[in-house]
Formats: structure tokens, C-alpha cells, sequence
């Protein structure tokens, strides 16, 4: 039980994280900035795709592992309400 409330304290915390105006405003223009850069070199400019396709997965991941602490943390909120 202690390890299901652990969890859905985290997810709370993702959760709050994600939605701050903030957070949000700086991850769409980060990601936007990475597909700008790509989509805006040349033919010769293989490195600034290169760095802008890493850096932009590195950006999925980021959010993808704040998605997965969420979800963790709605299933254990779902788990602590049954077991009411």
C-alpha cells in the first residue's frame, strides 16, 4: 500500500509539472526550435541534423517518462480507491 501511494504522489507531481504554463510554454518552443533547425538546413548541414534529430528525441523522452510517471501514479490512485 505504501509503495501505491509513493506512486500516486508522483504522478500528482508529474501531472502538476506537465500542466504548468511554464514547463509547458518551454517544452513546445525547445521541441519547435529542434524541428525548425532540422527542417531549416541544408544539404550540406548534416551535423546540425544530426544534433537536432538527438536532441529532439532526448526531448520525447523526456516528456514520454513524465507521461509514464502519470499514468503509474492514475493506476495507483485507481488501485488505493478500490481497496477503500
Amino acid at each position: 500500500m505504501n509503495d501505491l501511494l509513493v506512486e500516486r504522489n508522483r504522478g500528482e507531481r508529474a501531472a502538476a509539472i506537465m500542466r504548468d504554463p511554464l514547463v509547458a510554454e518551454a517544452l513546445e518552443e525547445i521541441r519547435t526550435s529542434y524541428i525548425e533547425g532540422w527542417s531549416n538546413s541544408g544539404p550540406q548541414d548534416a551535423d546540425v541534423r544530426e544534433r537536432a534529430y538527438h536532441m529532439l528525441q532526448a526531448h520525447d523522452a523526456f516528456v514520454r517518462h513524465f507521461q509514464s510517471v502519470l499514468e503509474t501514479g492514475e493506476m495507483a490512485a485507481q488501485q488505493l480507491d478500490g481497496a477503500q
